[in-house]
């Protein structure tokens, strides 16, 4: 009787281990389970978020920009323009100013800053007797218009050239040259005797301009100019 209690004793004991060992594989399996699903679910996220900022950033596979959807960048091509240097000086002030008569005389009485649209200096750009002067080194753009303006005009009369220009100073070489420069030449035919004529000049053009260059507009003579004080401009710009 005692061999029977302890032989169905044994089973049962080795029953339990049978079963413990095989709930502990069922847990492990699931476990293991679990976290093969938890690492795909994080795969997939992460492809999900790759995908998003492959969208909203407007690159294909290749890295390629895409033109539809794409999102602008922060630092767009016109934001960045407003950090260039900009100058830019509509009108003339014609009182008090001295050397009206001498050929090739530059032009130094810009109108001051009186209000919006007179007088704009961005980013660097210096004003000082007339001379426009570059922050930075780079390529700009340079233009500047005029109006000559005669009276008492008769056929016959001689007739001459108006002279325009805008001078360089270059600040590495310490040189003044012509950068930009035009004429207008009159012309008295057929006028009725007395008249008053208009001969507009136009220069534009683009320089490497350094650091402490210095720009100025030059005219053959200034009186032609009085008349028409808001007439003339003056400008630069980096492009």
């Amino acid at each position: 009787m005692a061999k029977i209690v302890l032989a169905v004793c044994a089973s049962l004991f080795f029953l339990n281990i049978a079963v413990g060992i095989a709930v502990i594989c069922l847990v492990v399996s699931r476990n293991h389970d679990t976290q093969i699903s938890n690492t795909d679910n994080l795969k997939q996220d992460i492809s999900k978020i790759y995908e998003g900022l492959k969208i909203t950033n407007g690159h294909d596979d290749d890295g390629d920009h895409e033109q539809k959807g794409a999102r602008q960048p922060s630092s767009s091509a016109a934001f960045l323009n407003l950090l260039k240097p900009v100058a830019y000086f509509p009108g003339l002030e014609f009182r008090g100013l001295n050397g009206t008569t001498g050929n090739d005389t530059p032009i130094r009485t810009w109108v001051p800053f009186v209000g919006p649209g007179r007088q704009l200096l961005y980013n660097g750009m210096r004003y000082e007797k007339g001379s426009i002067i570059i922050p930075a080194t780079g390529v700009y753009a340079v233009y500047s218009h005029v109006k000559f303006y005669t009276e008492g005009n008769r056929r016959g009369d001689n007739e001459t050239d108006f002279h325009h220009s805008i001078m360089r100073y270059n600040a590495l070489k310490e040189t003044n040259k012509t950068a930009l420069a035009a004429a207008v030449s009159e012309n008295k035919n057929d006028i009725i005797d007395g008249a008053s004529l208009e001969y507009s000049s136009d220069i534009h053009g683009l320089l490497q301009l350094n650091a402490g260059d210095q720009l100025v507009v030059k005219v053959s003579r200034i009186k032609p100019l009085r008349h028409d004080r808001d007439w003339h401009y003056f400008g630069v710009y980096m492009i």
